[in-house]
Formats: C-alpha cells, sequence, structure tokens
C-alpha cells in the first residue's frame, strides 16, 4: 500500500466531489442565464402550460383575496411568492415564474443528492442529480405551482431516508422534523402532490409502527421517534394557516375551493380512484420494455450471481470511492448542459427531427430504471431485524424511499387517466436513476453509472430544446413578456394582443375564452368582474358559474379573444377532465349568445394550438363603434 499523502494535498473523493458539484452548479447555471429567457409554451396547450401563477400573484399583490374576493382550486404559496417578488421589484413579468422554476429545479437536484448519498455514496450521488436535473429541466410545464409542490416534496423525501440512515439520533430527529415540515408546506402549493406525500408518510410509518407490535416496549420507543415528524408537520400546517390569514383568506374558503371544488372538478373520487387503479394494473412500469427492461433483467441476474442476493445489504457509507470516478460522476451530466448552453448563446439552428426523436427516448432509461427499483423492493421484503430497529437495513430504506415517491407521483397528476411518471418533475425520477447506479455497481459494473448518466442527460436535446432554439425574438414591448425570447411564429400573438389592446383602450376589459390568463396577462388589460379566477375546465367551479354569467352580462367585456376558434381543439382537452363542465358552458354562452348579438369579429390572427396550426380572433363590442382595424383576415 502507497504511504498517504500529506495533509492539505490528498486529491480525496470529498474534494473531487466538490469540484464535481461546482462544475455541474456552474454548467447548469450557464444553461439557465440561456434559456429560462426563452418561452416555449406562448400560448394555452401548445403542449402545455406557461404561466398561469403570476396573473394571479398580481391580484394579491393589489390586494385581492385569495379564495374570497375570487376563487380558483390551487394553494396559495406560489402565489404568494411571486406577490412579494412583485411588490419588490415594483413590476410582473413572466420571466419571474420562469426563474422560481428554475430554482426549484436546482433545489431538486440538491434533494437528489442527498437522497442518494446514504445509499451509493458521492459519485452516484452526483450522477443521479446531474440525470435528475436534465430530465426535469426541459418538462412542459411552466407552471411555479407545480415546481414549488415538487421541491417541498423532493426535500421531504430526502429528509426521510436521512431519517432512517442518519448516523447519530440528533441527526435522525432533525431529519425527521425537517421531513414533516416539508411534507405539510407542500400542501400549501398543490394538494394533489402534498395528498400523495402525506398518504405515503402516513403508510410508511404506520408499516413501521405495526412491525414492531410484538416487541415490548418497542412501538413507543417507535412512536417517540416519530414525534419530531409530526412536530414539523404541525409547524408547517401552522405556516400555512398563517400564511392564509396574511392573504385576508380563511381556512374554511382555502378547504372548500381547494378540497371540495378541486376533485369535483377532476371528475369526482369516484374517476380519480379510477385513474389510480389504471396506473398499476393498466400501464407498464417499462415504457421501452423491449430495449431496457432486458438489459435491466440481465443486470440483475448477474447481481443474483455474483452476491448471491438481490438485497441492499450493503451498510451505508460501504462503496469504495475513488476521485476520478466521483469527478466523474458529475462531469457525465454537467457536459450536455455546457453544450446546451454553448448553442443557444451561439444561436444555432435547432436538432434535426431525427436527432430530437431520439435525444426524447432518452427518458426511456428512467423508465427502464423504475423497473430495477421495483425489483429491489421486492427482493429486499421483509426488512432484516437489527438491534437498533430506528436505523433499518439499507433494503427497508430504499422500500420507503420508492414507497413515498410513487405515492407522490400517482397522485401528483391523478386527474390524467394516463400513468405518465416522467411527463412531470415527479420524485421518482431521482429514485429510478438511483436504482440503475445501485445494480450497475452490485454488478461490478460501477463504471457505467456515468456513462449512463451522460446518455440520461441527453435527454435534454429533444423536442422542447429544438424550441428553445428556435426562440430568437427579443420582446421589448413594455408587457408581461418584455425580457423574453419568443419563436418567430409567437410574433402574431403579440401583434393580435396589441390590437386587443388598442380595441379595449386603457380602461377597457378583455375576456379570453377559453380562458388562458397568460394571454389575458399579455394583453394586460383588466378582466371583467369575474369570481372565477381561472374560467378553465378544471379550475373552474359550478357554484361560480350562474353568479359570473350574471356579471357579465352586467358588465360585458370590450373585447372578447377567441383561441381557438376551433371547439373541437380545446372541447377535447376539456373533455379529458369533465365533460359539459361549467367553463364550457360559461365558453359556449359566450360563444353562442354574447359575440352574436353585441359584437363584431375585427380580425383574425394564425396562431397554434397543440401542435396543429389553428387560429385566434379578435372580437369587439358593436356599440361605441371601434376604432379602424388593421385587417389581418
Amino acid at each position: 500500500m502507497s504511504a498517504p499523502r500529506p495533509a492539505g494535498t490528498a486529491w480525496t473523493p470529498g474534494r473531487a466531489a466538490l469540484i464535481g458539484g461546482a462544475l455541474l452548479a456552474g454548467a447548469y447555471v450557464a444553461f439557465a442565464l440561456v434559456a429560462v429567457p426563452r418561452l416555449t409554451n406562448y400560448q394555452l396547450a401548445d403542449a402545455e402550460f406557461t404561466g398561469w401563477t403570476g396573473p394571479i400573484a398580481r391580484r394579491i399583490a393589489a390586494g385581492e383575496r385569495i379564495y374570497v374576493d375570487f376563487v380558483l382550486p390551487i394553494p396559495p404559496g406560489s402565489f404568494a411568492i411571486l406577490a412579494a417578488v412583485q411588490r419588490l421589484t415594483g413590476t410582473a413579468r413572466l420571466l419571474q415564474e420562469l426563474v422560481l422554476a428554475s430554482v426549484c429545479h436546482a433545489a431538486m437536484a440538491v434533494a437528489a443528492y442527498f437522497t442518494a448519498a446514504p445509499f451509493a455514496g458521492r459519485r452516484t450521488a452526483l450522477a443521479v442529480a446531474g440525470a435528475s436535473l436534465a430530465t426535469i429541466t426541459l418538462i412542459p410545464k411552466e407552471l411555479a405551482y407545480d415546481h414549488t409542490a415538487q421541491a417541498c416534496a423532493w426535500g421531504s423525501i430526502a429528509a426521510g431516508v436521512h431519517a432512517w440512515l442518519g448516523a447519530t439520533a440528533r441527526a435522525r430527529r432533525t431529519a425527521w422534523a425537517v421531513a414533516g415540515l416539508l411534507a405539510a408546506l407542500t400542501l400549501a402549493f398543490k394538494q394533489s402532490t402534498a395528498t400523495g406525500l402525506l398518504l405515503g408518510w402516513a403508510a410508511v410509518c404506520s408499516a413501521w409502527l405495526a412491525a414492531s407490535i410484538r416487541s415490548p416496549g418497542e412501538p413507543a420507543r417507535r412512536a417517540r421517534a416519530l414525534l419530531p415528524f409530526v412536530l414539523g408537520a404541525c409547524v408547517g400546517l401552522a405556516l400555512l394557516v398563517g400564511l392564509l390569514t396574511v392573504l385576508g383568506s380563511t381556512w374554511s374558503a382555502f378547504h372548500q375551493a381547494v378540497f371540495g371544488d378541486g376533485p369535483a372538478l377532476k371528475g369526482g373520487t369516484r374517476a380519480l380512484a379510477s385513474n389510480l387503479l389504471r396506473y398499476g394494473f393498466v400501464h407498464e412500469a417499462s415504457p421501452s420494455a423491449l430495449v431496457f427492461a432486458p438489459l435491466v433483467g440481465w443486470l440483475l441476474a448477474r447481481v443474483a450471481r455474483l452476491r448471491g442476493t438481490l438485497a441492499l445489504d450493503l451498510p451505508p457509507g460501504a462503496l469504495e470511492e475513488r476521485p476520478l470516478a466521483t469527478l466523474l460522476g458529475a462531469l457525465a451530466p454537467a457536459l450536455p448542459f455546457a453544450v446546451a448552453a454553448a448553442w443557444l448563446a451561439a444561436a444555432a439552428e435547432a436538432p434535426s427531427g431525427a436527432i430530437v426523436f431520439w435525444f426524447d427516448r432518452a427518458k426511456s432509461i428512467a423508465g427502464a430504471g423504475l423497473f430495477a427499483a421495483l425489483v429491489l423492493v421486492v427482493a429486499g421484503a421483509p426488512p432484516r431485524r437489527e438491534a437498533d430497529t430506528a436505523a433499518p437495513p439499507t433494503a427497508a430504506a430504499f422500500a420507503v424511499l420508492v414507497t413515498l415517491a410513487l405515492a407522490t407521483t400517482f397522485t401528483h397528476n391523478l386527474s390524467f387517466p394516463l400513468f405518465r411518471p416522467f411527463y412531470d418533475n415527479n420524485p421518482i425520477i431521482p429514485v429510478t436513476f438511483l436504482a440503475l447506479a445501485l445494480v450497475l455497481d452490485r454488478a461490478a459494473l460501477g463504471r457505467w453509472i456515468a456513462p449512463v448518466a451522460l446518455a440520461a442527460s441527453l435527454g435534454l436535446f429533444g423536442t422542447r430544446f429544438g424550441r428553445l432554439a428556435e426562440a430568437r425574438v427579443r420582446v421589448e414591448a413594455g408587457c408581461d413578456w418584455d425580457g423574453l425570447r419568443v419563436a418567430p411564429r409567437a410574433t402574431e400573438l403579440l401583434r393580435a394582443a396589441e390590437r386587443a389592446r388598442e380595441l379595449a383602450g386603457p380602461a377597457g376589459t378583455v375576456l379570453v375564452v377559453p380562458d388562458d390568463v397568460q394571454l389575458a396577462a399579455l394583453i394586460g388589460r383588466p378582466r371583467p368582474p369575474l369570481r372565477g379566477a381561472i374560467v378553465f375546465v378544471d379550475q373552474y367551479a359550478p357554484r361560480l358559474l350562474d353568479a359570473d354569467l350574471a356579471a357579465l352580462e352586467r358588465a360585458p367585456p370590450a373585447v372578447v379573444i377567441v383561441n381557438p376558434r376551433e371547439r373541437d381543439f380545446w372541447r377535447l382537452m376539456y373533455w379529458i377532465w369533465l365533460i359539459d363542465g361549467p367553463a364550457e358552458r360559461f365558453a359556449q354562452h359566450v360563444l353562442d349568445r354574447l359575440l352574436p348579438q353585441d359584437y363584431q369579429l375585427d380580425s383574425t390572427w394564425p396562431t397554434r394550438f397543440g401542435r396543429g396550426p389553428s387560429h385566434l380572433e379578435v372580437w369587439v363590442r358593436k356599440t361605441p363603434s371601434p376604432p379602424h382595424r388593421d385587417a389581418h383576415q
């Protein structure tokens, strides 16, 4: 054995991890600086939604009371954050919400690192964090309430891992408290995410207590160990109640909107339960089973031959780490971020369709990891009994991790009939990469961890990246999109918004049908006095319809925007959640009664809805007579 190097000069895994983490962070920041200002979902349902949080936050910043003056079934946390930003900066821009989303992505990457480190050390943790960051960076949704909720959920799960595998009793108590605090605080951002996480925690804690029922004194000891979690959760709930009070709202109004209206607008409890069953029995765990699942099966068989078991029985920190391998764990996923940043900064052409197609397939790697994670959980059950029951073995801790991640993933987007674990920024993502890394390590193929992280990170260059590369037109029009870059075709939307502003005048109201609060914010004119904050299919409660229609008759808007005018386009999307719901009836009232009776078509603009061409119409009230229009038919 070679003599150790002098203290202070050793090239240690810890130092390599710090350098690698700094390089990964630097590459992400460089990418974010050029990517975040490039608006991609520039209108309703163009793949997904953008910027529906900032316009609601603007109402809070103006002094309106959420759930009282206006109603929507979304918790208040993300709106309160952006309202505070708007007050501090003195302006409200979409860019603020996009920046908040990118900060949440960075927080989730940190959580992914601390989730993986107790199981596999720094090298794997850096690779998992980088691959997870690349996967979530270009998810379709650009909504702050999704990202803030997931950042809390990822943090709670990471703390939970340390509550199980912490080195000292004090560290475990602290981790329990943080896990409870963040789990409850998730409820301040999105109820579906919080519900799954809290149910997952309830299942995990109940099973842990039940497993000790026959051991004298052990149930009481475990209950005491869980006390910090309960206290932390109580603090989180208290913060939510305090936030509601500061915002001038009440718990009862919040509960009615979020837990009364919300599930009903998703089809009700029966529809949600049906979706949950479909997730478990209809949809495959690995979207690319014919390619990656057999490969993972071979790796699992190799582990069984080499080790005699698939159970994760290594104690935390037992994996040998080498400085170079640790550094490569971070550099592999950092490389795509650096290349993507340079690509966008150089204003290079978007990748070809074939290249984008294959880069999009990188998400299939995570699908194979889900298969591996489920096998590892089954192989490790039941957990072995140890003297220190407060710190279960690695196999039990991994089962806890998968349970929490899956519970949160199942419910985050439970309203959608298809199981899409890697479509949203779900906490199952770092778990799948961790599972692949653990299998590779135990199959004596640890050198492949970095290449797998690199391959998964190439998904950064998929469909969404192509749209970022198209966004070259800088917006400087004194509107909500100031500071952004958009694709050339989005300039038609900017011109339509300018026309709507001109027709409405400085004080006239504008109504967008179907409702899109981001498009309304781009137009920059007040809405009619509706109590429904977002008249969209899964955001608009039936109890609001009659009063809002009456308000619309009393104070009709000066301008109505119909986008898209092709009804079948938006009806198809509406019917995913609720057929003939209140939002659809509201739209039909406007289109079939208000427009033919009191409005005339001013202009038509080419736009996109989903992946196809569509049209936006600008309608203006017949009296008073509108200004001369710029024909764009």
